[in-house]
Order: structure tokens, then C-alpha cells, then sequence
């Protein structure tokens, strides 16, 4: 009320003429233009919000990774130059030349004497995880490795005191964190699709990390890691009783040397006399000249077993450390790590949900949303038809029918389309056709952003772990949304009634529209099991 007062005063003086503009009125003007620039009592802005987050700040140099080969070549420098500690949560590590790399590279600085802990959600990595598959108890037969399975199936034998969410409850943090100073987290899981080229395979996916350095990143990633780790329902894993079945230690080292040398530019390793034996026996059985010839399946182990793999990386060969020294010349920046634990914990906590409302509550022009699913809660859904109201623009981008690998959620979806256009008619929302999405982020007015692996639907709200990390910087914040501007150039408007697969059906969701009629049907039989929704 001050300024208002402040403001009819200069405007009667003004409207006096000269004589009365004193400097009496001079002064008056600049006081409150001095006010004005404060903000008034009782205004909530963004920063506010971020403010409001119990949860102590602490500064860090960042980086955005969205390229699919510099995601890899960063996880790659960070794992190599680590010099005393690993921490690493997963949520799927994948039985391809990246996986097996990967754990080669951690057997490799564990015979460095570098202390590992590692936890992997044992439903999307089985194929590690299972008896007798010997990886992961290769790496941990080292007296400084700690290796976890996530599944809650597994420990205490009896399933019957357990209510379905948490049967199904899974890991879903993604972070390394290197000697308590270097944390990388995002999207992105261990494998092939995560970080070939697009132009190699249109089933790689489009994703987001954020790669922090600073004295403080270790606190709030440590602490994230240790309410996972230190479950007791999880399953260590050690040798298998009988000692592991076969030693996968050298198959490990072959892929980790593999995949080093051909990023470095060093091409693919020489050929051995085995595998040429073996490529031709194979092409004589299967020629069918010679009945009495048979050949494995797979080549011979070797230094070159991963070859045939490797070869088909041919984006993945600019691998050059010194690159990737960029974090010693950002400017460091307010960040806020937050962690949200399973369902199957033992004391339940989610510091994203909320602290994302109240990031949504305090944001006053516009909202970004990027996420492969758009399955929203009342909680959420609320939270943005109220920002809706109050004029902030939402601009979502996600996945469609064309792009999507769960037709589940985009059943539900479609399900929620009528009551989305008819409650936020002039949300914009784009959806990938050709790509895969799998980035999850959210810009608050463009000053403040959040990159982790929370999707949003219930699945991230309710019962799996997730992470997040939220940065207080315009520059960081807009960089991200140039990311996402450029994957709306080459996404379908579904709000808009240009694209003639949506004008030519207009009675149908616009998601729904741009589907071929056989995911059409499939669309419409999962959209009848509502009662799934909070499981999806």
C-alpha cells in the first residue's frame, strides 16, 4: 500500500505542473522505484520457493549432458580419474558391450585399491543379478567392494506381510558419485540405447544428466546412497557358494580395453586367430555344404569377442579427457539435492513431490515440463491447473503413441486429454514421433531447474526411490530449455489442429489421432483398466 500511496502522491505533483515538481518529489519517486524493485510482503516467487526447501543449499560448479556419447565419455573420465571412492546407484545395467564395460572399468580401479559400493535394482538387472551369472560376484570378491541387489522379494522369505506396492517397489535412482566431490545423475541407465547416436539406432533414447563438482556434492548424494544401501531387505552379493562357476574377470577387462581403445580414436582390436577360426566354421555351417561342421553361437572369449558390437558405435570415437575438464570453469551455483526412498523403506520420505508443487505454486510466467510419461496425480494435476489459472504458461513435451515403450501410460493419458484441454486449454504440449524419450526435467520461470529421474505418475510418487537436483541459475535454466526447444522443432504439436492426422479425426484425444489403428485398439482396451493407474 506504501508504494501505491507513494505513486498517487508523484502523479498529483505531476499533474500540478512544474512549479511543484520539487526535489521533494524527485526524492519520493526514487524511493519508490527503490521500493518497487523489493519484493512486496507476502510475494512467492520461484527463488522463494527454492528458498523455502528444507534442505540446505550448498554450491557447485554444473554441467548439462544431453548428447548420448558425452554422457557415456563423462561417466567414463569420472570412473577412471576416481581416486579413493565409488558410489553407485542404478536402476538397470544392461548385458551389452556398455554394461560389461562398465563393471570391467570398476574391477579395474578395485585392483587399484579404490573402495566400491555398488546397488542395482535386482528386477531390471537380472540378468546380473541371477545365480550363476558371476558378474557382479567377480567385482565383488574384492574385500573393497560392497555390491546390493534392490529387491524386496527376495530378503525375509515371506511375501505375505507385504501389500503389492512394495512387491513391486524398484530402485529408480541413477547416480555415480566419485571421490565425495564429482556426482553425475539423471535419466540415463547403463546400456547401448542410453548412449548410441540416434543416427545408429532410432531406439536410443533422448535423455538429460547434470554432472556436479564441488567440495559439498558429496553430503546430500552420500546420504541418498546410504538410505538405498543400507536397507535390510536388500540381497548382498558375494561369490556364489561353490565359488563363481566360471571367472568373468578377463571378459570384463577385454570390454572395458574394447570400448576404451575404439572412443580414443584406436579402432577396433586386432582380430585374433580364434575368432577367424570360428567366423569360418560358422560360414561353412551355415552354408550347409558340410553337415559335419557345426559352430558356436558366440565367438570365442578374446580381447576382440566385442568387436562385432563395437564396430556399429561409429559416433562413439571422440573420446578426449581434457574435454570434458569443463566443470573448472563454471561459475558455481546454488544447488539442492533431493531424495525420495521406496515404499519398502523402513521410515517412508519424499523431498520431490512436494518441493516440486511448491516450485509450481511459486512459478508466475511459465513452467517447462519434459517427461516420457504424463500420467499426473490429483497432487500434481492440481498444483498445475492452479499455476494454469493464475496465467503461467505450461509447455509439456513427452512421448506419443509413435515414440513411446509404454502404451500403458499413454492410455491413461489419452484417458486425461478431455479434462486437460477443457482445464488448461492453452497448455501447449508436444510429443517426440521419431525418438524416444526418456529426459526428465522441469523449468521454474526460467531461474530455477530440476533434472533427476522422477516421472510423473504414481509409480514415482508413491513407491519407487528417485532423485533430483535442483539448481537455482537463469543461465543453467536456459540453457535447458534451448535443449528442449529444439526437440519441440522436430515433435508433433498435439494442441494443435495443423497436423492433418489430428484434423482428420476430430473426435478423437490428439494423442489417440496420430496412432496407427492397430495401437489404437490396444490403446483403448489398457484405457479400461483404470484401476491400474496408480501402479503405472
Amino acid at each position: 500500500m506504501y508504494q501505491f500511496r507513494v505513486l498517487m502522491r508523484i502523479r498529483k505533483d505531476l499533474k500540478a505542473g512544474p512549479p511543484l515538481v520539487t526535489l521533494k518529489s524527485a526524492l519520493s519517486a526514487l524511493f519508490c522505484l527503490t521500493l518497487l524493485s523489493i519484493p512486496w510482503a507476502g510475494s512467492a516467487d520461484v527463488i522463494s520457493k527454492f528458498q523455502e526447501i528444507e534442505k540446505k543449499a550448498f554450491r557447485a560448479s554444473t554441467q548439462l549432458i544431453v548428447d548420448n556419447n558425452d554422457a557415456w565419455y563423462v561417466r567414463w573420465k569420472l570412473l577412471s580419474e576416481a581416486e579413493s571412492t565409488i558410489d553407485i546407484s542404478l536402476y538397470s545395467l544392461h548385458n551389452d558391450v556398455f554394461g560389461k564395460a562398465f563393471l570391467g572399468l570398476l574391477l579395474k580401479k578395485a585392483e587399484e585399491g579404490v573402495r566400491i559400493k555398488l546397488i542395482v535394482d535386482a528386477k531390471a538387472t537380472s540378468y546380473f543379478t541371477g545365480i550363476g551369472k558371476d558378474y557382479l560376484e567377480e567385482l565383488a570378491s574384492f574385500e573393497n567392494v560392497e555390491i546390493k541387489a534392490y529387491n524386496p522379494m527376495l530378503k525375509a522369505g515371506r511375501v505375505i506381510d507385504r501389500s503389492a506396492k512394495k512387491l513391486m517397489a524398484s530402485l529408480h535412482d541413477k547416480f555415480i558419485l566419485v571421490d565425495g566431490r564429482f556426482a553425475i545423475t539423471g535419466g540415463r541407465n547403463i546400456g547401448r540405447d542410453y548412449f548410441m547416436d540416434a543416427s545408429e539406432d532410432p531406439r536410443s533414447w533422448r535423455d538429460t544428466d547434470i554432472v556436479l563438482q564441488g567440495e559439498q556434492v558429496g553430503a546430500q548424494f552420500k546420504h541418498a546412497f546410504e538410505e538405498e544401501f543400507g536397507h535390510p531387505r536388500n540381497r548382498r552379493l558375494n561369490r556364489d557358494w561353490f565359488g563363481n562357476w566360471t571367472s568373468k574377470r578377463e571378459r570384463l577387462l577385454f570390454a572395458a580395453a574394447a570400448i576404451e581403445q575404439w572412443m580414443s580414436g584406436g579402432g577396433l582390436v586386432p582380430e585374433s586367430e580364434a575368432t577367424r577360426e570360428w567366423k569360418a566354421r560358422k560360414a561353412l555351417a551355415e552354408s550347409g555344404l558340410d553337415e559335419s561342421v557345426s559352430a558356436d553361437t558366440f565367438a570365442p572369449d578374446g580381447p576382440d569377442m566385442y568387436n562385432e558390437e563395437i564396430k556399429t558405435l561409429t559416433h562413439l570415437v571422440a573420446y578426449e579427457p581434457r574435454r570434458f575438464d569443463f566443470l573448472a570453469f563454471d561459475a558455481p551455483k546454488p544447488i539442492k539435492v533431493l531424495d525420495k526412498v521406496s515404499i519398502t523403506a523402513t521410515v517412508y520420505e519424499n523431498e520431490i513431490t512436494d518441493n516440486i508443487i511448491k516450485l509450481i505454486d511459486g512459478s508466475e510466467r511459465e513452467i517447462y515440463i519434459q517427461n516420457p510419461y504424463v500420467v499426473m496425480t490429483p497432487k500434481m494435476y492440481s498444483a498445475l491447473k492452479s499455476a494454469y489459472d493464475r496465467g503461467v504458461n505450461l509447455i509439456f513435451h513427452t512421448n506419443s503413441p509413435l515414440s513411446t515403450d509404454s502404451l500403458f501410460t499413454q492410455a491413461f493419458f489419452i484417458n486425461d486429454w478431455g479434462r486437460l484441454m477443457h482445464d488448461m486449454s492453452r497448455a501447449k504440449i508436444y510429443a517426440f514421433e521419431n525418438r524416444k524419450l526418456h529426459s526428465k526435467v522441469f523449468v521454474f520461470d526460467r531461474k530455477v531447474s530440476v533434472v533427476g529421474t522422477y516421472n510423473m505418475d504414481a509409480i514415482s510418487e508413491d513407491i519407487n526411490s528417485e532423485i533430483v537436483t535442483v539448481v537455482d541459475s537463469e543461465a543453467f535454466s536456459e540453457v535447458l530449455i534451448e535443449k528442449i526447444e529444439s526437440d519441440i522443432r522436430l515433435s508433433l504439436d498435439l494442441t494443435s489442429k495443423t497436423d492433418p492426422r489430428i484434423a482428420a479425426h476430430p473426435n478423437e484425444p490428439a494423442p489417440e489421432a496420430v496412432a496407427p489403428w492397430t495401437t489404437k485398439i490396444i490403446l483403448k482396451l489398457l484405457g479400461k483398466l483404470w484401476f491400474l493407474r496408480s501402479w503405472i
